[in-house]
């Protein structure tokens, strides 16, 4: 049970995931005339956002159950990913 702390850690993967769905943002502001190009990384980003909504959520498990796993950089992490599903989710709207 030590270890599985130490195999997956979220605050990584959310800022991978942040990333991605940041760079495939940039694509789409940068080439809105392309379909191609639009279409790709429109998928990107969805992939990044549904991403990001899963490791989200694992995080708060992480957070809630075990006490170990408190700390402040785990804590911003977590933020910092519901901040931007929250933004996504109201951008959609």
């Amino acid at each position: 049970m030590a270890t599985a702390g130490k195999l997956v850690n979220t605050s990584t993967l959310i800022l991978v995931a942040l990333g991605v769905s940041a760079i495939a943002l940039a694509v789409l502001f940068t080439f809105p005339e392309e379909p191609a190009i639009w279409e790709a990384a429109s998928w990107t980003f969805v992939a990044g956002l549904s991403a990001l909504l899963v490791l989200v959520a694992v995080a708060g498990y992480v957070l809630t159950t075990n006490r170990a796993a408190r700390t402040w950089q785990r804590f911003a992490t977590f933020l910092i990913g519901l901040a931007c599903l929250a933004a996504a989710a109201v951008g959609s709207l």
